[in-house]
């Protein structure tokens, strides 16, 4: 049985699994997809997640590597950030969300599965990003245009995830970034496992300080990205200061400012495709466009429709 409310609840024979439960949990088990806060809170539970999650996250917790199980829940890349999973239990997969072209973590690999859960943040067709590769390119021009031209450049981008993204674009140029110090922390985690990222500092180190007195690069957490921040750059070292961000939803405008469609999240091509190699006999969607998504699905010929809060399902449909 499934149902949406405080995260994803499957059951099966008197044995119960949250999947990234909002509120605190008191006994049972929780599964943490990865370490955005939306997705990670520390529970009362016997909790479930990837080691570099645990690390991210900062609670403790069981911590499953890609392709091992407990409590009879295997767990997968999910391409999102560092740890990201998705999960399967009796032929049931949760995506959690989910990109399948990370150029840093590898893409996600559908799961073979009968019923699949799916987030569908990108679930309309206007969401058909440009190819990455193309869009890293666009960056890395702008960047480089304003960086030569003597500008202090800003780079918003949510600290887990994107933010890495952006610091690697950065410096594979030759071009050394300053990095929030909440950005510097996650950069370290994947410094240490493996990930490089580069010539990258910390924003409150006396060297970054000492490149800040001129034009210099920055990666910035999104929501601290405003007006308010550039004025007070270009006054603190004379030169002008620019900002863009990176996210999915430039694809619609209206940010404020100027916006790269660089997303960690599946866009309506991807989410497709991933139906169609998962191949589930039954697909509930979540979050996002979900009663969009569905529908197109089902346009499609695939049995679908959204999982909504409240609800009951089984997690196998009726032939």
């Amino acid at each position: 049985m499934l149902s949406l409310g405080n995260g994803v609840s499957y059951s099966d024979n008197g044995n119960r699994v949250l999947f990234d439960p909002h509120r605190k949990v008191h006994g049972g088990l929780v599964c943490i997809s990865h370490g955005h806060s939306d997705h990670a809170r520390k529970h009362d539970a016997t909790m479930l997640m990837t080691p570099e999650t645990k690390k991210i996250v900062g609670f403790d917790g069981e911590a499953v590597t890609y392709g091992k199980s407990s409590h009879g829940i295997t767990f997968y890349n999910a391409g999102h950030v560092l740890g990201s999973a998705q999960c399967e239990i009796n032929g049931v997969a949760y995506t959690g969300d989910f990109l399948m072209d990370s150029p840093l973590l590898g893409g996600a690999e559908p799961i073979d599965c009968d019923t699949l859960v799916m987030e569908t943040t990108f679930g309309l067709p206007e969401f058909a990003f440009p190819k990455r590769q193309d869009v890293i390119g666009s960056i890395s021009k702008w960047v480089k245009a304003n960086y030569n031209a003597g500008r202090t450049v800003i780079l918003g981008g949510y600290s887990l995830g994107k933010a890495q993204e952006l610091t690697k674009i950065v410096t594979d140029m030759g071009i050394p970034v300053l990095a929030h110090p909440k950005i510097a922390r996650i950069n370290q985690i994947y410094e240490n496992a493996g990930i490089r990222l580069g010539g990258w500092l910390p924003t409150n180190t006396d060297e970054a300080r000492e490149i800040a007195k001129s034009a210099f690069v920055a990666v910035m957490p999104f929501h601290q990205v405003k007006p308010k921040l550039l004025e007070a750059l270009s006054q603190q070292n004379g030169t002008k200061a620019v900002a863009a961000l990176a996210t999915g939803w430039a694809l619609r405008g209206r940010l404020g400012f100027k916006a790269f469609p660089l997303s960690d999240h599946a866009d309506f091509p991807s989410l497709l495709s991933y139906v169609e190699q998962a191949s589930p006999r039954k697909i509930y969607t979540i979050h996002g466009f979900a009663n969009e998504f569905a529908r197109q699905l089902r346009r499609r010929g695939w049995k679908a429709e959204a999982l909504k809060p409240g609800q009951k399902k089984l997690t196998q449909w009726d032939a």
